[in-house]
């Protein structure tokens, strides 16, 4: 029996699988770095189950899920519960909300071995009008200002971000933009791969290349760029439960 499992971040790729690990250790695992690639592995190796995060660039796990129809048993992921719950209530087998432990893994994973080979209902309808309106705040392309030109800039291009009072500076791999805004409206325009770390700081977590402890509860995180963000305690935890 095979597991497909699709997801943008690689640490909630890793955690997944080392769960699945634990369950299943006898399953295939194949993995998705975003919706089209799990197209392209479901028509190729035939999963039995598909474990979907509903917030993928490029096309999501809804749009997966519709485009596969009543083949297989879904369960959906997300970091947002109202989503979910749609979802669930529309189609997949179960949801899981990040972060999620291993018994609510294990509950959702057996109830799709009983699903398995029972095609579901699909409302494809209801589906397609809420992958269609899937948190529009979360815009795949923002403008961002250089002199005096606006630019459009790739959210999945952005590696970390510092607050500087009602400014943003946002660091991509090789450069910087300014942004108007505060942290906390900024980061709702966001999807679940940014994670405030500080009250000056948040990350992309797939960019995050070191964690090393500082001082008092503190962390340094390094990022791929080479520069170094603070982790502090007020955050540690929800970020260190992505990697769990």
């Amino acid at each position: 029996m095979t597991i497909l499992i699709a997801d943008d971040e690689a640490p909630s790729r890793e955690k997944l699988k080392r769960m699945l690990s634990q369950l299943a250790p006898d399953h295939g695992i194949i993995e998705a770095r975003d919706g089209l690639e799990a197209m392209e592995l479901i028509e190729q190796q035939k999963p039995d189950i598909l474990v979907l995060d509903i917030h993928m660039p490029e096309m999501t796990g809804l749009e997966v899920a519709l485009e596969i129809g009543d083949r297989f048993p879904v369960i959906f992921v997300t970091a947002y519960d109202e989503y979910a719950i749609r979802a669930f209530e529309l189609f997949a087998v179960d949801y899981l909300l990040k972060p999620y432990s291993l018994q609510r893994l294990d509950v959702a994973i057996q109830r799709a071995y009983s699903r398995i080979d029972k095609p579901a209902i699909i409302p494809s309808k209801e589906l397609l009008a809420l992958a269609k309106n899937l948190s529009p705040q979360h815009a795949p392309r923002i403008l961002v200002r250089t002199g005096e030109r606006m630019l459009p800039l790739s959210i999945s291009s952005i590696n970390w971000i510092a607050s500087m009072g009602n400014y943003l500076e946002l660091h991509t791999e090789d450069s910087k933009f300014i942004e108007r805004d505060t942290m906390n409206n900024f980061l709702s325009r966001l999807d679940s791969r940014f994670i405030r770390v500080h009250r000056s700081f948040s990350v992309k977590l797939d960019e995050v290349r070191k964690v090393e402890a500082v001082f008092k509860g503190d962390y340094q995180l390094t990022m791929s760029d080479g520069n170094t963000v603070k982790l502090s305690r007020h955050y540690r935890d929800a970020f260190f439960s992505r990697f769990a």
